[in-house]
């Protein structure tokens, strides 16, 4: 038996209506059974659809980046013949991240001289040729320059300071290896301007050399002896530490002068040290910026204020926003910290 219902014709936009009050009526008096079967939407079952899996959040990329001292390889368009091939190598690199060390020494040599970033390369690699002059830093922030503007989200900048001018260090005390040069002693607490000085500087000539600084570190390897010594009050490696107290100056001191920059602030660029030792600090690489210099360096300084060489296992670092809640919440006195720690120097 077929059922047709014919809607009149002026009727039939609401007479969808009565449609389905008809379509009840035969439903219910269909069938053998006496009850009446109502069809409603409580009734019908709803279809069961798979639950998405929830995304497995995206683990952080290695920005893998490299250390270079002559800017004839990293110009990007004209350089020296001579190096025009190994520069195109370098470029084949993609780097994330190019490391820059400014030698505070060559820069500023007297306490009465402006920082100088020109100061002239012979461009050889300790004396053997290719060599082709360039302008120390000031070259190498130009070279930065081309490629970040080359190639954008690629070439990004840590700058790292080292070696304290004579006329900045203090003098011979403390468990020392023999021979220890000036430039590795500890900065004094008075030449403290002179440091912020030279990072203001810093980032006013890259400015106008067209390069972005995306990071600074206050210090390389803070813990070893060739570039803060003395690393220990006296040569037993259970002897107090007096290294990060010296680091934290610098670190406090570069967090203030970035505040208000968009320039991060890295700790750590330490020397991979598998245990302590007479003359340098050792243990976890990741350890003493959380433990020992977090507390120190979350205090403000004063009411006012806001890679390639070979070791024993990978320096590490840690990235704080200079001025940011994170940064003075991450490390409170008596806290456990875990900072993000990433080697930025080694052999490859």
């Amino acid at each position: 038996m077929r059922l047709r219902f014919f809607l009149p014709r002026r009727g039939r936009g609401r007479g969808l209506g009565g449609l389905t009050a008809a379509l009840a009526v035969v439903l219910a008096g269909c069938g053998g059974s006496s009850a009446p079967h109502t069809l409603t939407a409580a009734s019908v079952p709803q279809p069961k659809l798979p639950r998405p899996k929830p995304s497995a959040p995206k683990q952080p990329r290695l920005g893998v980046g490299l250390t270079e001292f002559n800017a004839n390889l990293l110009n990007h368009g004209a350089t020296p013949p001579a190096f025009a091939p190994w520069r195109n190598k370098v470029e084949a690199l993609h780097p994330r991240w190019f490391r820059l060390i400014v030698q505070w020494d060559t820069a500023v040599p007297s306490p009465t001289a402006a920082p100088d970033f020109a100061h002239p390369e012979d461009g050889c690699v300790r004396g053997i040729a290719p060599c082709a002059p360039f302008s120390g830093v000031r070259a190498l922030l130009q070279a930065i320059a081309s490629q970040q503007r080359a190639h954008p989200g690629q070439w990004n900048l840590l700058v790292v300071f080292t070696y304290t001018p004579a006329w900045a260090a203090i003098g011979a005390h403390g468990c020392e290896p023999p021979h220890t040069e000036p430039r590795a002693r500890p900065i004094d607490t008075e030449a403290l301007p002179g440091y912020r000085n030279l990072i203001r500087s810093l980032l006013a000539e890259a400015h106008a050399d067209g390069a972005r600084v995306d990071a600074l570190s206050p210090w390389n390897e803070p813990n070893h002896p060739s570039f803060i010594s003395p690393q220990r009050s006296s040569c037993s490696a259970h002897s107090p530490l007096l290294s990060p107290a010296v680091y934290a100056k610098l670190a406090r001191a570069a967090r203030d002068e970035l505040a208000g920059t968009k320039t991060e602030l890295v700790l750590g660029e330490l020397a991979g040290k598998d245990a302590p030792s007479p003359l340098a600090g050792g243990g976890n690489p990741c350890r003493m910026p959380a433990a020992a210099l977090g507390p120190a360096i979350s205090r403000p300084a004063s009411p006012s204020a806001a890679t390639t060489r070979s070791r024993t296992s990978p320096p590490r670092s840690t990235t704080w926003r200079p001025g940011s809640p994170r940064a003075t919440r991450r490390c409170a006195p008596r806290s456990t910290c875990a900072p993000r720690c990433w080697p930025t120097s080694r052999t490859s």
